[in-house]
């Protein structure tokens, strides 16, 4: 992928037109300037991107989302370890054999 351009002026919506060439850019940011005088407008090159499949919050200190799950769904085949629970007539029963997750049974593990 081939670096980009932005003009990019403070105070102002974030820019969408993408320039391929310097030069492009250049031309917009003088032709705003020309009619919007005392106006900055910057020149933004885009040297990289990053992308994540899968957004996350990340909560500052002390704050917690208030939907923050408490338990992880165990799966079929998942090794029960201490802590984990199994539901059985709606209660949460604690896991005392070890084994492995079966059944139909929902089973969950404490989030650390």
């Amino acid at each position: 992928m081939k670096p980009h351009y932005y003009v990019y002026c403070l105070m102002a919506a974030p820019p969408k037109l993408r320039h391929a060439t310097l030069a492009e850019a250049q031309e917009e940011a003088e032709r705003r300037a020309a009619s919007e005088p005392g106006r900055v407008f910057e020149i933004l090159k885009c040297v990289a991107i990053s992308q994540t499949s899968k957004a996350s919050t990340f909560w500052m200190d002390g704050e917690e989302s208030p939907e923050t799950p408490r338990y992880t769904k165990l799966k079929q085949g998942d090794s029960y370890i201490k802590g984990d629970q199994w539901q059985a007539d709606g209660n949460w029963i604690d896991a005392v054999h070890y084994g492995r997750v079966s059944g139909n049974l929902p089973a969950r593990r404490p989030v650390t």
